[in-house]
């Protein structure tokens, strides 16, 4: 008899692993989500708060036609960056924390091979659906004239994927729409809006605030494994048996820079990574396998998409 890791393994393997589309190489990563199988449970502790970016991370603006000024008047400035730290914000920087997982309770039935166990299943394991998984908002403060607005980072969202259906022993029978997969649901990370310059400010600290959204996470759907023995055989009765169901959405927020005003440089904005949105997959093995009627029907994926970033205006 195989374990259930030796099932989970099956699943990986089947998925198809997507392929995120990455930022810009300047792009600070911030809270990117890694690539982990639906199957299992993550520890909610997986899920950060915000990074911060280093200051080495952030882009710098050529100051050379400002050699004179800067050497004639350096009580007003003690750096070469023009871009708003977080240290050197006049108006107040805003983090949005992380969300953990709200995915769906998975079914699991594991049978023993021995003297021909079976394991029977008539209008049974419906995986449970995922709640939803969204971060707030964040929104730098404006810097009202006394230096740069303030950055904003919403927090990664954890993963929103429905639970699954494992059926491991002997022979295995399934009839009478037995194993659904759980929905996916929403898993989203907030909006990020960069406070405004406004005014000039007394040092060199002089822009929009950049603005950053968290990664979003797993939004499948539940898949449905029946592993039988080498020997055994898988028997599968529909109609609706074995049913993928549709995943959710995995969405990441929209990023604004602030706006410069005239006063300094306009504001970046870094969109996070969309996590995954597969459908469920069906996976039957064992020595012999029938299907009779509706069976087997893997799940829609759903839609992983990026949010929009707009940079400030100078």
């Amino acid at each position: 008899m195989r374990s259930p890791v030796i099932a989970f393994g099956i699943f990986a393997a089947a998925a198809v692993s997507p392929s995120l589309v990455s930022a810009a190489p300047t792009s600070p990563r911030i809270n990117e989500v890694s690539s982990v199988p639906h199957v299992a449970t993550a520890d909610a502790s997986a899920i950060h708060q915000p990074h911060v970016p280093r200051e080495a991370d952030l882009p710098v603006l050529d100051e050379s036609h400002n050699t004179h000024h800067a050497a004639t008047k350096k009580h007003k400035s003690k750096s070469h960056h023009k871009r708003a730290l977080d240290g050197n914000t006049a108006g107040g920087n805003a983090f949005s924390g992380g969300t953990s997982d709200a995915t769906g309770g998975t079914v699991v039935n594991e049978g023993s091979d021995e003297n021909g166990d079976t394991i029977t299943n008539d209008t049974a394991n419906g995986a449970g659906t995922a709640g939803e998984s969204i971060s707030g908002d964040a929104e730098g403060g404006r810097g009202r004239g006394f230096g740069p607005g303030g950055n904003a980072y919403s927090g990664a969202s954890g993963r929103a994927s429905g639970g699954n259906a494992i059926n491991d022993g002997g022979d295995i029978a399934n009839e009478g729409g037995s194993n659904v997969g759980g929905d996916g649901n929403a898993s989203e990370s907030g909006d990020a809006q960069g406070g405004n310059a406004v005014k000039r400010a007394y040092d060199a600290y002089t822009a929009g605030g950049n603005a950053y959204t968290g990664s979003s996470g797993d939004a499948s759907s539940g898949s449905v494994i029946n592993e039988a023995d080498d020997e055994a055989t898988v028997t599968n009765t529909g109609p609706g048996t074995n049913f993928g169901n549709t995943a959710g959405d995995s969405t990441t927020g929209d990023a604004e820079g602030g706006q410069g005003d005239g006063k300094g440089p306009g504001g970046n904005a870094y969109t996070g990574f969309a996590g995954p949105t597969r459908g469920g997959n069906v996976v039957d093995e064992g020595g012999n396998i029938d299907n009779t009627g509706i069976t087997n029907t893997g799940g829609n994926g759903g839609d992983s998409l990026s949010g929009t970033a707009e940079g400030g205006d100078a």
